[in-house]
């Protein structure tokens, strides 16, 4: 971890000004620290997918994850590693079980479509960090997430035999999880 902890110094100190505050300075510490740990941790999925020979799934999986995620919230852990080794299995472990085990494309489908009712009740999920401070905020983000999920779906139905609607259908099922693990924890900002 010292060459991204070196990293890491060089890359703030080149974007640090001498007219920042300190929590200007603060801050753009803080996000090149973000963008790097998560930079190494697409880099491990998506050497394990190329190994597994589903990196395209994996990306579709996790573009529907992310797209709905920027709406939804829902559970973060607390943990990098954790939160790592829980996206290698979901990612691209899951991905390779989808596209080898051919019996659960069609029931993908249809837990993706409960998933999305289950979306649509209880997104977005207040984080700690990303708490909903009003009912205005939280009607602007449930009208993005219903936009979003019809495009996701348009584009699951436009081809009729579309092999990337598993993949579509696992992307939203898992933010559903997510948004569900977040709901059922309980925490609630208000």
């Amino acid at each position: 971890m010292y060459v991204f902890s070196s990293l890491e110094k060089r890359i703030t100190n080149i974007l640090i000004q001498e007219s920042h505050v300190e929590v200007e300075r603060e801050k753009i510490s803080f996000g090149v620290k973000i963008i790097l740990n998560d930079f190494w941790k697409f880099i491990i999925v998506y050497m394990i997918a190329i190994l597994l020979d589903c990196f395209i799934p994996t990306l579709v999986v996790h573009l529907v994850f992310y797209i709905l995620r920027q709406v939804c919230f829902g559970f973060h852990f607390e943990n990098n590693f954790v939160c790592l080794i829980a996206s290698i299995i979901t990612l691209p472990i899951g991905v390779y079980l989808i596209y080898n085990l051919n019996y659960f494309k069609e029931y993908l489908t249809i837990v993706a479509a409960i998933s999305s009712l289950l979306l649509v009740m209880f997104a977005p999920a207040d984080t700690k960090k990303r708490p909903l401070y009003n009912q205005q905020h939280r009607a602007f983000l449930r009208k993005k997430l219903l936009i979003r999920l019809l495009i996701i779906w348009a584009i699951t139905f436009v081809p009729y035999e579309n092999i990337i609607t598993p993949f579509i259908s696992f992307g939203i099922i898992l933010i559903a999880v997510s948004v569900l693990i977040q709901k059922l924890e309980g925490v609630k900002i208000k």
